[in-house]
C-alpha cells in the first residue's frame, strides 16, 4: 500500500498487526516522510521500539523532501547523539 501511496490502506493495515517488526515500522514512518507528512512520520518514529540507519535516513529524508530544513537540522543533531555508528553517507 505504501509503495502505491495508499497511506490510509497502509496505517489500517499497520494498526492492525499485533507483531510489528523493524521493517513495518520503518515502512509506515517512511511512507509518511516521502509522501511530505513528516508530523505522522514523526509520531511513529517517535513510537518506534527499536530504530536502524535506515529508519533514521528516511525521516531525516522526509524533512529534507518536504523542505522542512529547521527540523531536518535538529533530527540531523539527535541523529547524532542516538547514534554510534553515523557516516558521511548519512
Amino acid at each position: 500500500y505504501v509503495k502505491c501511496g495508499r497511506l490510509e490502506s497502509a496505517r489500517r493495515v499497520f494498526d492492525q498487526t499485533e507483531s510489528k517488526d523493524l521493517k513495518s515500522w520503518t515502512s509506515a514512518m517512511s511512507g509518511y516522510a516521502m509522501s511530505g507528512i513528516t508530523r505522522e512520520a514523526r509520531e511513529l518514529f517517535d513510537l518506534m521500539p527499536e530504530r536502524n540507519v535506515i529508519s533514521w535516513n528516511a525521516m531525516l529524508g522526509g524533512y529534507v523532501r518536504a523542505g522542512e530544513w529547521d527540523e531536518a537540522l535538529e533530527f540531523l543533531a539527535l541523529m547524532r547523539k542516538e547514534m554510534e555508528d553515523i557516516d558521511s553517507v548519512t
